[in-house]
């Protein structure tokens, strides 16, 4: 299952980069993929290339809050749907 960064990772993140460290020792320190740790930091740097922890969580957040996903159906939607197909012997699909 897909899981989001925390900001406890994203500051291990920005640590390891101030540190030097590779991705790979980084991804090992909070436990996620190398390649998640390069998205991460590819995603969320500022304009002049750095990584600031805080930044990056709240750019993130700033897109989760901005996609589309699956906002669903509204009830009276479902509630006609379902007197539609009862009624007048619509097909589910």
């Amino acid at each position: 299952m897909y899981k989001h960064l925390t900001r406890e990772q994203r500051y291990g993140i920005y640590l390891g980069k101030q540190k030097g460290e590779t991705l790979e020792i980084i991804a090992r320190s909070i436990g996620v993929h190398k390649s998640t740790v390069s998205r991460e930091v590819k995603r969320n740097s500022t304009p002049n290339g750095s990584y600031v922890w805080n930044k990056a969580h709240d750019m993130a957040e700033s897109r989760q809050r901005h996609s589309p996903g699956n906002r669903g159906l509204a009830e009276t939607l479902k509630w006609r749907v379902t007197e539609l197909i009862k009624t007048d012997q619509w097909s589910p699909r």
